[in-house]
């Protein structure tokens, strides 16, 4: 045991002290990851042996049908990885065998595209926090396609994050809509649920979609219907820090009349917190970090309470087990982070499982879904 948290720890350390001087790096420090992981991937002797060391299993924590009975899907556990790490889809099986039950790939676009000019990640240390301006770089759908077609069976849900060409945008709200539609067709069949996101910062005009509001939730649902029925679909949010709660509030109206729709709360942050020390990049693109998480608690409660809990919430911001739980008893059903697995080391996502469990026990719960909601006004 002594052995296997030395091995933790230094593992921790490395990846920790690289982010300390990876600076306007980040992205170098990010590609060399994934590349390893990818490798990891194709290995079923490492992924064996990293589920073995890094997997805990408790059957209570599965959450199942959110949405209800229609829209069947099953996670194994509600800790996962959000959009933007694993972008291209290379690395699922290696981070669901370092613990997550979800792993959402993306953000897709239609058409390959690089993204905004290098440098555009920001490792801020002090702060343990991360400032990314890269602006939807991506394979485009049919590459993301083939592979998500390769994946072999799998104890994890599967999402995909889907945006619109940054060329798309510049033509306005129609072909941005089109890209949409184009990206969700494409990778519904291959996925268990499927994230529509207008709502990054560093897309110009995307944000802006959100007057569209009724228009994206009705034509891409009904396009759910048609390509995928019975698939949740996701709409990812812009934080109310930076768009207010009136923008909140339309996409929950339009939700509302829909069925088999969720959404995940939130996207990056525009705003800046206080932070201990600013860096080059700092203020560059969103941010994500611990210094978001009392926003996110409160935008959670906001549209539990505002929604009358009928409308599935996903939560971005993992971080550690009492702020998971937190969430979870807010009213989310899954908690994705970016920035919490990168600096929390391999044994992020088990430590949080290990929370929860304990939480489990201390309550005299059967499940996960006892606790999901509980603190919820």
């Amino acid at each position: 045991m002594a052995a296997t948290a030395r091995r933790k720890s230094d593992m921790y350390a490395t990846l920790t002290q690289a982010l300390r001087y990876a600076g306007a790096d980040a992205e170098g420090l990010h590609n060399a990851a994934m590349k390893a992981l990818a490798i990891a991937s194709r290995s079923d002797r490492l992924l064996n042996r990293m589920h073995r060391q890094y997997w805990h299993r408790d059957p209570r924590l599965a959450v199942t049908n959110p949405a209800g009975n229609d829209y069947p899907l099953r996670l194994p556990n509600p800790i996962g990885i959000a959009a933007g790490l694993d972008k291209q889809a290379v690395a699922m099986p290696a981070l669901a065998a370092l613990g997550y039950g979800v792993i959402e790939v993306g953000t897709v676009t239609p058409l390959p595209q690089p993204g905004n000019a290098r440098p555009r990640v920001f490792s801020l240390p002090a702060d343990e926090a991360i400032a990314n301006a890269m602006g939807f770089p991506s394979e485009g759908m049919r590459q993301i396609q083939y592979r998500l077609g390769r994946v072999r069976l799998r104890g994890y849900a599967l999402g995909g994050n889907v945006g619109p060409n940054k060329a798309a945008m510049a033509e306005g709200v129609d072909a941005a809509m089109a890209d949409f539609v184009v990206a969700a067709a494409c990778l519904l069949p291959h996925v268990d649920y499927l994230t529509v996101n207008p709502s990054s910062p560093n897309t110009p005009g995307l944000r802006q979609m959100v007057i569209h509001a009724a228009r994206m939730v009705s034509e891409l649902t009904g396009l759910r219907d048609e390509v995928a029925p019975g698939k949740l679909l996701v709409f990812k949010l812009a934080p109310p820090v930076d768009t207010g709660f009136e923008a909140l509030d339309v996409f929950l109206e339009q939700a509302a009349s829909h069925t088999g729709v969720a959404v995940q709360l939130t996207n990056t942050w525009r705003q800046r917190p206080p932070l201990r020390r600013r860096r080059a990049g700092w203020d560059m693109g969103g941010f994500s970090g611990s210094q978001t998480a009392l926003a996110t608690l409160q935008t959670v409660k906001y549209v539990r309470y505002h929604a009358g809990g009928k409308l599935p919430i996903m939560a971005t911001g993992l971080w550690d087990g009492p702020f998971t739980e937190a969430l979870l008893r807010a009213g989310a059903f899954a908690v994705l982070g970016y920035t919490g697995p990168v600096y929390g080391g391999p044994d992020h996502a088990g430590g949080i499982c290990r929370h929860l469990s304990a939480a489990l026990d201390r309550e005299g719960m059967g499940s996960i879904h006892d606790l999901i909601g509980t603190d919820a006004q």
